[in-house]
């Protein structure tokens, strides 16, 4: 799971779905990787001041936030 998740941050770099979140001084990736034939779907979120990502999920589908 860690493994996809970090490669859908990768392809949401790629494919232009990142969007800043200034207030909270994060980055907001929504990314999707293919597994067995099927598309799986990740939101994660990376800490600007540490380059880190804190935080990423598999959903059914993107938040609109």
């Amino acid at each position: 799971m860690i493994k996809l998740s970090k490669d859908a941050m990768k392809e949401a770099v790629k494919s232009g779905r990142v969007r800043v979140l200034d207030r909270q001084n994060k980055i907001k990736y929504k990314g999707q990787v293919s597994y067995k034939g099927k598309i799986l779907k990740f939101e994660g979120f990376k800490n600007m001041d540490t380059g880190e990502i804190e935080n990423a999920y598999p959903v059914l589908e993107w938040s609109t936030k």
